[in-house]
């Protein structure tokens, strides 16, 4: 089965596995979902992330982070540039949106980063996603 998407994949896997309260998820590994899964562990979204190899297929194993009631650390993700319409946004841009949103994926020249390293380094790129 091919996917077209395989960023919108690895969302619904991650909010699958938090809608039933998993401690882990498995997502089929790609180069980009795993910088992706860096970015959000740098940010404290998850617990851990690594490459494991299972009956001869790769995946990337995520530990899932819950506050003490239990709720999920992400309330919401959400895939802003999609195949059929890419988001670009420069450095202006992104500070505008990131005072929308928790913490903005983008994917630059210099690789995927978060929205306030992008700044940072004044870097804009393609917005992957955002987190609230």
């Amino acid at each position: 089965m091919s996917i077209t998407d395989p960023i919108a994949d690895l969302l619904v896997h991650i909010r699958n596995a938090y809608s039933v309260r998993r401690e882990s998820v498995e997502i089929p590994f790609s180069n980009l979902k795993l910088e992706i899964v860096k970015v959000l562990k740098g940010e404290g979204y998850f617990t851990k992330s690594d490459p494991v190899v299972r009956e001869g297929k790769k995946w990337i194993r995520v530990g899932l982070k819950y506050m003490p009631n239990r709720q999920s650390v992400i309330r919401r993700l959400v895939r802003v540039s999609r195949p059929g319409r890419r988001i670009y946004a420069d450095r202006s841009t992104l500070i505008e949106m990131g005072r929308r949103v928790e913490l903005l994926v983008i994917s630059t020249s210099r690789g995927v980063m978060s929205h306030r390293r992008a700044i940072q380094e004044n870097h804009g790129g393609e917005v992957l996603m955002s987190v609230s």
